[in-house]
């Protein structure tokens, strides 16, 4: 758990800061957010970030030194959810050694190598958001609205947060698919209206076929399941303008549902309630391939933030229980 500064950190789209959103900000989820941050003492973060450290520089050191670590907590949690043990990094020494460790992957060389980069055309990224985006832009928010009237070491200019390894074997990306419910016009048309002669749409025996070719896809093309009243289907797009498949398929439901086509959008884990949903008359679902978590940053530097959604960081029942604080009031 660190203290992120929000002076470098920028949710908008083309951000060339230090942290940076890898999903698309909702603007109208920060209002109901801000009512309640700015007028608690305490922060109590459900906010994970991510860092690119292949080599496990950052924790690797640490795990080598963690029983001289001063343990603050240590018991079960509730329901058969584990165990968990917390230790404070008190020694400056150790906090040095982890600041550097940090540093080094934001070395302009390591960085431009790193993601094969052109020298000068993208600034370093060192953090990027993995859960709790709208969290960390309500925190933002709030300390632009203050900064005039407060000294910039006030509190709220701080944000509790859990820092990850993107590459850490307990990390997995899951894909979100989308279902859409009581459809108002032909959605086949729509998208033969809408991709023209790039879209081809098959027809696939069953459920675990269309798993098996998203699932081992690879480019050019994009290939998206559909789940319908009337069997499994495959969406190929040929020349795709998007590097992801979600990318590809959101901009089409985007403008399907801006134009009436259907009624309500859903985003669904798993593939469970997916083609129970999918499968009633009216409703279409589209299952869509995992994100490798490798490509994340490479991605987000390159394109921006990602398509809405596009993925999580496990299934629900697998979050961590989120059990520090800290004093964001003066």
């Amino acid at each position: 758990m660190v203290c992120l500064d929000l002076e470098h950190y920028d949710y908008n789209k083309g951000a060339q800061t230090l942290i940076r959103a890898t999903e698309g900000t909702i603007l109208d989820r920060l209002p109901p957010r801000i009512r309640i941050r700015e007028k608690a003492p305490l922060e109590c973060p459900h906010i994970l970030v991510l860092f690119d450290d292949p080599e496990d520089t950052v924790f690797g050191l640490l795990d080598k030194q963690v029983e001289n670590f001063t343990k603050v907590y240590d018991f079960d949690l509730m329901l058969g959810s584990g165990h968990l043990t917390g230790y404070a990094l008190e020694k400056d020494e150790t906090c040095e050694q982890v600041m550097k460790a940090l540093d080094a992957l934001i070395d302009p060389e390591t960085f431009i190598n790193k993601y094969h980069l052109k020298p000068g055309e993208h600034e370093p990224l060192l953090f990027a958001m993995g859960d709790g985006n709208h969290s960390l832009a309500t925190a933002k928010a709030i300390w632009e609205k203050i900064k005039p009237e407060v000294s910039m070491d006030h509190p709220a200019r701080y944000a509790l947060v859990e820092i990850e390894n993107v590459h850490d074997p307990a990390l997995e990306f899951e894909p979100i698919h989308r279902l859409i419910f009581d459809i108002k016009k032909d959605i086949f048309e729509a998208m033969t209206d809408f991709w023209g002669e790039k879209i081809q749409i098959k027809d696939l025996p069953s459920k675990e076929v269309m798993i098996e070719i998203v699932d081992d896809a690879v480019e050019p093309r994009h290939q998206i399941g559909m789940i319908t009243p009337n069997g499994y289907k495959l969406l190929e797009v040929h020349e795709p303008a998007d590097n992801l498949p979600v990318g590809t398929l959101q901009k089409f439901l985007d403008e399907f549902m801006a134009e009436g086509g259907a009624e309500d959008i859903d985003y669904v884990h798993g593939t469970k309630v997916l083609v129970e949903k999918g499968t009633i008359t009216g409703n279409v679902g589209f299952y869509v391939p995992g994100m490798d978590k490798s490509d994340l940053f490479k991605t987000v530097i390159l394109d921006g933030a990602l398509p809405r959604k596009t993925f999580s960081m496990g299934e629900a029942k697998e979050k961590r229980f989120y059990m520090e604080c800290r004093r964001i009031t003066s």
